[in-house]
């Protein structure tokens, strides 16, 4: 990602030490016999999920801001296909904004869920 697409959200992002230094796939990128990831590249909150639409499984690990977290939250739902696991990342005390909105959404009864047009806002 281009110093950019960085700055192209106007979403405010609390991460930037870490993607100064990603090693993004390098877990399982040099595992050959791992043939079904397909990893894309992007901000999530203006990258086009056009490719993905039906995905059966997205972990969610992008900016730790509560604006991030709901925006990528709705976006993979809005991908989703019927059956979609969706998986976050850094629920936990250090990242209080993933903790706020997963709980609210939890709190809400995740009836998205249950709807497969999974249209809500």
């Amino acid at each position: 990602m281009s110093e950019e697409e960085l700055h192209h959200s106007d979403l405010r992002k609390d991460d930037f030490h870490l993607i100064a230094n990603r090693r993004v796939g390098e877990a399982y990128c040099t595992d050959r016999s791992i043939t079904n990831i397909t990893q894309h590249y992007g901000d999530s909150a203006t990258w086009d999920f056009a490719p993905v639409q039906d995905l059966d499984f997205a972990f969610i690990d992008g900016s730790h801001t509560y604006d991030y977290i709901r925006s990528d939250t709705i976006r993979c739902a809005g991908a989703a296909g019927e059956r979609a696991t969706l998986v976050w990342h850094d629920l936990d005390y250090v990242h209080y904004d993933v903790v706020c909105y997963l709980s609210e959404l939890a709190y809400a009864g995740c009836q998205w869920f249950k709807s497969s047009q999974h249209s809500w806002s």
